[in-house]
């Protein structure tokens, strides 16, 4: 981890003489620095926000996607009449010939 903002200086500490004090001014510096670093990482709140939203631009692209399959659809089955129609109408002919 890079230098500490909040470092206690050790004179600070030569006041207190047993460990019990010195612990707790570490203790306080590690608190203060976690607060800090904590400050500084991305809001996660926000980055699930942010997929979120992409997850519904996905969903709409493939409700989007599936519509113009549908009428897509609409429109190879017509394609498909017609084509036998037209392929019928031939054969009836050409037997008409024979």
């Amino acid at each position: 981890m890079a230098d500490k903002k909040w470092k206690f200086r050790d004179d600070m500490l030569e006041h207190y003489i047993n460990g019990v004090s010195s612990r707790t001014f570490q203790d306080a510096e590690d608190r203060l620095n976690y607060l800090e670093e904590k400050e500084q990482l991305p809001d996660m709140r926000e980055k699930v926000k942010e997929y979120i939203s992409e997850l519904d631009a996905e969903i709409d692209k493939y409700h989007n996607m599936e519509e113009q399959n549908e009428q897509i659809a609409e429109s190879m089955i017509m394609i498909i009449q017609v084509l036998t129609t037209v392929k019928n109408d031939l054969q009836g002919r050409l037997e008409e010939l024979v």
